[in-house]
């Protein structure tokens, strides 16, 4: 396993695996993640990409960071979305057919119906 640093504040990175939107196709990869300035794809990671299409029900293709569309617990029955970032995914399961349960960055919990760019 490899450590690897930010380039810009040196901090530890986290190796994470998510899709990344890259000159205008999605990608599902392994990428670096610094806490305080995203991710960072590097072209050996980028090599041994997968082109999908996200999809907002399986766990694989959330990551911390990733900008998403989420309905709220207590927008749920008038399906209001939210915009945010996830800041921690909470569902366990590799599949949710209502949307991965996570956490934004601003601490709102609700379920993923879209991923953004």
């Amino acid at each position: 396993m490899r450590i690897m640093t930010c380039r810009y504040c040196g901090r530890k990175t986290y190796q994470t695996k998510g899709v990344h939107f890259i000159n205008g196709k999605w990608y599902l990869l392994n990428a670096d993640y610094c806490v305080e300035h995203g991710s960072f794809v590097n072209s050996r990671d980028l090599k041994d990409a997968e082109q999908v299409i996200p999809d907002p029900t399986v766990r694989e293709h959330i990551r911390l960071g990733l900008h998403v569309l989420v309905y709220l617990k207590e927008n749920q029955l008038i399906q209001k979305p939210t915009e945010g970032y996830v800041g921690c995914v909470l569902t366990k399961s590799f599949q949710h057919n209502r949307g991965i349960k996570v956490r934004l960055t601003d601490g709102r919990v609700g379920r993923i119906v879209k991923i953004l760019e």
